[in-house]
């Protein structure tokens, strides 16, 4: 099932016959929807979020710092140190960020 979110946002300004000066510029736009992405992780100590765009400035893919779809998000250690390497949250972290853009992008 798709779902569609639109909001619209109307700020009126002025009556002015002249385009906006102040809007944002393409790298200001991404990095706001990496940082909007970031705020769905449940990493207690890090949020990271991603957004892939192409040459035409179209985003293909965002993804953040938690588990994949599908994969309950509990089964993840969230702790930065432990005895053992993979009873911490980093051997997980950035391949989940890949693996969130990838199966954006590609599937």
């Amino acid at each position: 099932m798709l779902r569609l979110y639109i909001i619209f946002y109307v700020f009126v300004h002025s009556c002015s016959a002249k385009k906006r000066e102040d809007y944002l510029e393409w790298p200001e736009y991404f990095m706001a929807v990496a940082f909007l992405s970031a705020q769905r992780s449940k990493d207690p100590n890090s949020q990271v979020g991603a957004c892939i765009v192409n040459q035409e400035n179209k985003i293909v893919g965002i993804g953040y710092n938690g588990m994949p779809n599908g994969c309950d998000d509990d089964l993840l250690p969230w702790s930065r140190s432990a005895d053992d390497r993979l009873d911490t949250k980093y051997p997980y972290g950035m391949l989940v960020i890949y693996l969130r853009c990838f199966f954006t992008v590609f599937i």
